[in-house]
């Protein structure tokens, strides 16, 4: 066709998906411990870690404690984070089996609301999900 056109190659530095389940759930510890709303768009993590789940990965990542270790690690040096109490977050006790995923009062009220925009008709991704279950059946 283009016998002189030449494409360039490039080698993509990805993170494991396993990896992605325990940054995912991390921040959604420090959410449901700080009880505030920061900013927008925290409820994509309790989405994508339900699709991340249905593709398999979740059990993996529970199989598998380097990568959970890794995040508690680099959160515990570069993301301090203090509680509702101002008491510092502790991400090994986290990973160690004291996560708290579900928010109360207002941060749950707003995760909801944050969820219910987020799956409106219209969303552009929810329009190319390939997943089978819909986004009112991950709530």
């Amino acid at each position: 066709m283009l016998p002189d056109l030449g494409f360039p190659e490039a080698r993509a530095a990805v993170m494991l998906a396993e990896r992605t389940v325990w940054e995912k759930a991390t921040s959604m510890h420090v959410y449901c411990l700080q009880g505030r709303v920061r900013g927008e768009r925290w409820s994509r993590h309790w989405h994508d870690l339900v699709r991340l789940d249905d593709a398999g990965i979740g059990g993996r990542a529970l199989a598998d404690r380097e990568p959970v270790l890794s995040v508690a690690r680099h959160k515990a040096i570069f993301f301090r984070e203090d509680d509702s109490r101002r008491q510092r977050i502790d991400y090994h006790a986290a990973v160690s089996g004291n996560f708290r995923l579900v928010p109360s009062g207002a941060a749950q009220g707003a995760l909801a609301e944050g969820y219910a925009t987020m799956c409106h008709p219209g969303c552009c991704w929810t329009m190319t999900s390939r997943s089978t279950r819909s986004c009112n059946d991950a709530r």
